[in-house]
């Protein structure tokens, strides 16, 4: 591969993923940000790990379903879902200090 071809690993996911998916990609982590807040919300004797296994086990239990109805299990889907986990965690943990 010539110096003028190489590319970062963003730019060649970039590359290969289609406006929709980085859509969708970006939409199970708002909505796992949104249902690990309302964990934490609903449930602030839990710890961080806590909402986040319940939270994590949500998302997985969502991709099992959809395996079941014909469509595919996402790695892609289940990552963008830890995101929002661990976003939403950190923040939590950080508000503390805010």
């Amino acid at each position: 591969m010539t110096p003028a071809r190489r590319s970062s690993g963003a730019a060649r996911l970039a590359q290969g993923t289609s406006r929709l998916q980085m859509v969708q990609v970006f939409a199970h982590a708002l909505a796992f940000a949104v249902i690990t807040a309302g964990i934490f919300l609903n449930a602030p004797q839990w710890s961080r790990l806590q909402v986040a296994g319940v939270a994590f086990s949500i998302g997985m239990g969502v991709e099992l379903i959809q395996s079941l109805t014909g469509r595919d299990f996402e790695v892609r889907d289940a990552l963008a879902d830890l995101v929002g986990i661990v976003v939403v965690a950190c923040l939590w943990w950080g508000r503390k200090w805010i």
